[in-house]
């Protein structure tokens, strides 16, 4: 009878010492404690989340393509091709905007420059950027995100190389930065991002999407953050231009897997 009350009181104070910790630092102790609740469901799903993967990877095997999920919610990757660099295009301007928003006074000039490189991704709005912070700047503060790949093809070339880790760092900087003490500034740069200027990302019953494609000759680029109640980002790098409706597939094939990953509780929030 004591063993019994003592089980209990140890799963109540287990209780109200999570519920302290994320009233007291929810932006650091959320994910962990969605972690937790969730580490019985992907155990029960991992023989057929597995045989999915199984099945993904042999889709994507027809094409010359790389492919990240990552789940912001309990840090579960995906990752196909990883290593294969592309040249990145027009994914730089989310650098861009980055470093703008991070590094520099936000001038009527700048807000304008950053719009148009995000929303119609306009070079010339990207040149004039790349020009007002400068070309060294702009590489250092990739790199000290963690980029391994940008801007390596020489001062002449403003768009560079990238692979889906890169892009990775990218999207999770600027989730983070989108939504830790929120104003009215960073509002404005999220709704940049939810457009659909060459989004392929966009489909029936998918969450709201941040999102920023790349597109030069043979390779076309798309990557985004879909904002349902679990997070997720998601990096697909192709050579398949002007394959377009591919990355449409790609992504459902995607929502999918992150489907599987929450059984068959998932809804859309």
């Amino acid at each position: 009878m004591f063993f019994k009350k003592f089980i209990i009181i140890c799963i109540v104070l287990f209780c109200l010492l999570i519920i302290f910790l994320i009233m007291h630092n929810p932006k650091k102790y959320y994910g962990m404690v969605i972690n937790i609740l969730l580490e019985e469901k992907e155990v029960i799903n991992t023989e057929r989340i597995n045989n999915y993967i199984e099945e993904l990877n042999s889709f994507l095997n027809q094409y010359e393509v790389s492919v990240l999920y990552y789940n912001m919610n309990n840090a579960y990757t995906y990752k196909y091709r990883e290593n294969v660099i592309y040249y990145g295009a027009s994914l730089i301007k989310v650098v861009d905007a980055l470093y703008i928003y991070e590094n520099m006074e936000l001038t009527n000039e700048l807000k304008t420059l950053v719009s148009l490189a995000i929303m119609k991704s306009d070079n010339l709005a990207h040149q004039k950027l790349v020009e007002k912070i400068g070309f060294t700047n702009l590489k250092s503060y990739g790199e000290q995100l963690g980029a391994q790949n940008i801007l390596t093809n020489g001062r002449n070339d403003i768009y560079g190389l990238a692979t889906i880790d890169d892009e990775l760092i990218y999207l999770k900087h600027l989730y983070n930065f989108l939504f830790n003490d929120v104003n009215n500034e960073k509002e404005k740069l999220k709704s940049y991002f939810i457009n659909n200027y060459f989004n392929y990302l966009d489909f029936n019953n998918a969450p709201l999407i941040l999102h920023k494609y790349g597109y030069y000759g043979t390779y076309y680029h798309d990557m985004g953050i879909f904002l349902d109640k679990n997070p997720y980002i998601v990096v697909i790098l192709t050579k398949e231009s002007p394959n377009f409706s591919l990355v449409t597939e790609i992504s459902q094939k995607i929502f999918e897997l992150h489907k599987l990953i929450y059984k068959k509780n998932y809804s859309i929030s």
